[in-house]
């Protein structure tokens, strides 16, 4: 009898044990995604939170299931990418550029939600849960210095959706995000699709959205620009010294601080290019030279149908007269060069009123450019990959 007995309770802890695995398994989960359990873990040792999260005010569930893990790289099914000029590696993914960054849909099984992350700088993120914009810290962004994890805790069961934008410029540091650490389910299908129109801004600091708070993308003038069209984007922002020279070199690589010897493919056509450039003391004959080059690089990799703004400060004479001389000789707004100048503070620490006074000028000329039939002009200017020489002194921390 207790053989008997054994063997019964022996069957009963089986089926105890086959229900609760059934239960784990998400009917809207993924097989082919990389997902880990807490039994495969990850090759290297994820970090410590930096970013002191105090994401939800509410209390929320406690963790049912095994913690998932799932590896980001540029090909993540699931994953909206925002910044459409992206370094690709499997072993994560790049957000580098202002306003960059990633959005994704998961079922919460409860718990909290790692985004494990690397930077090679002090990088701030804008963080939203389900469209609510949450605190760490009291301020209303996440930082990372290094390793460190964006952390949101106390989630409620059901399906969230989280956003993460960088707010930090490019040349401040540049970040990665490794992988992701979850309790549930992740959603490849509930991803929002990428918009049917792409905008690429080539600028300083107004672009980057350097303002009296720090750096903060989502404050510029080429955010606000990109979100009233609707737009898919890229930001290449720079420092405004030696502006000129940095982007032309920088236009053809995807990310030229990663890695100067990698070229962007310019698969996306932008249906326009925003150029945001003054002479920064050049003189007018070296200027316009140098603008010259960099549009024609535009129309090179675009499309001689390309269509460019060229956005430009009336106090500054010198660029004044290159741009409309290079416009004149590229063909004008019939060859898709449209010039905007502006009475407004267009660079340097620029308020959130600043930028959107900017933006309001800027914005309709844009509008005209990209509902403008263009033909294809003939500009004489020897294109050529430029000489990439950059000292990159910066770690190999995104190996």
């Amino acid at each position: 009898m207790k053989r008997f007995l054994s063997v019964i309770m022996i069957l009963a802890l089986a089926l105890l044990c086959l229900a609760s695995c059934a239960d784990e398994g998400g009917a809207d989960g993924d097989s082919s995604l990389d997902v880990l359990t807490d039994t495969e873990k990850a090759t290297e040792d994820t970090a410590d939170d930096t970013s002191n999260d105090q994401g939800g005010e509410d209390e929320g569930d406690e963790p049912t299931g095994t913690k998932k893990q799932l590896r980001l790289n540029a090909n993540t099914a699931g994953i909206h990418v925002f910044g459409k000029r992206v370094f690709q590696d499997r072993n994560y993914l790049a957000c580098d550029y202002s306003g960059s960054g990633i959005e994704f849909v998961f079922e919460s099984n409860g718990g909290e939600l790692t985004v494990v992350t690397r930077t090679d700088g002090e990088c701030r993120f804008l963080v939203t849960l389900d469209g609510n914009v949450l605190t760490f810290d009291g301020n209303a962004y996440a930082t990372v210095n290094g390793d460190g994890n964006i952390v949101i805790p106390k989630l409620k069961t059901g399906k969230h959706t989280v956003k993460i934008i960088k707010l930090t410029g490019y040349e401040t540091a540049r970040a990665a995000f490794r992988m992701l650490e979850f309790y549930g389910t992740f959603l490849t299908k509930e991803v929002s699709v990428d918009k049917d129109m792409y905008v690429e801004f080539l600028g300083g600091s107004a672009a980057a959205g350097l303002g009296a708070d720090g750096e903060n993308a989502i404050e510029a003038y080429a955010y606000k620009i990109a979100n009233s069209l609707d737009a898919e984007y890229t930001v290449m922002a720079m420092n405004d010294n030696g502006l000129l020279a940095n982007i032309s070199a920088a236009y053809l690589c995807t990310s030229v601080k990663r890695d100067a010897n990698v070229a962007y493919d310019f698969a996306l056509t932008p249906a326009v290019t925003v150029i945001h450039i003054g002479s920064n003391g050049q003189d007018a004959e070296s200027f316009a030279s140098s603008y010259l080059a960099l549009c024609a690089e535009v129309k090179a990799n675009n499309g001689k149908l390309a269509k460019i703004v060229c956005v430009y400060s009336n106090a500054d004479t010198v660029a004044v007269n290159a741009i409309a001389s290079v416009s004149a000789e590229m063909g004008g707004e019939q060859s898709g060069i449209f010039t905007v100048g502006v009475d407004v503070k267009d660079s340097g620490i620029l308020t959130s009123a600043e930028q959107t006074a900017l933006a309001d000028v800027i914005s309709p000329v844009i509008e005209k450019a990209i509902a403008a039939e263009v033909t294809a002009g003939d500009v004489n200017v020897e294109i050529g990959d430029p000489d990439i020489k950059i000292d990159n002194n910066s770690p190999e921390w995104y190996q």
